[in-house]
């Protein structure tokens, strides 16, 4: 249990891995809370997404493209879960790779900032 403690005050004094950790999880959090917002009916009916909205692009135009609502979930839980991971990875690979955590810490901001850029892309596009 020592050693995780060590770990742990390794990694959170290094400036940038404290820095990368707090921003991806600060643009993690609003997905999470307005997506509940939206699914909990506080927002307007005008600002809400329809049923189904476009989401699988790599798809052919049409049927196929469309997402049900609840497919959100299953993205950002799928999201949440390689963000986890990634944390995980870049704990306990810090002391032995530092570029290598670094590199997670850098994924995974990019991958949150990509997410969260993309459905306020499709947010707009269908409101």
């Amino acid at each position: 249990m020592n050693w995780i403690r060590l770990t742990w005050h390794s990694f959170w004094s290094q400036k940038i891995c404290r820095l990368l950790l707090i921003s991806s999880l600060l643009l993690f959090l609003p997905l999470c809370i307005g997506l509940a917002l939206l699914y909990s009916g506080y927002i307007p009916k005008q600002y809400q997404l329809p049923p189904e909205f476009p989401l699988f692009y790599s798809h052919p135009q049409g049927k196929e493209q469309l997402a049900k609502f609840s497919d959100l979930f299953i993205v950002i839980l799928g999201l949440g879960i390689c963000l986890l991971i990634n944390y995980l990875l870049a704990f306990f690979l810090e002391k032995r790779w530092p570029v290598l955590c670094k590199t997670l810490l850098w994924t995974a901001v990019l991958i949150v900032g990509l997410f969260a850029y993309n459905l306020i892309r499709i947010y707009l596009l269908v409101i």
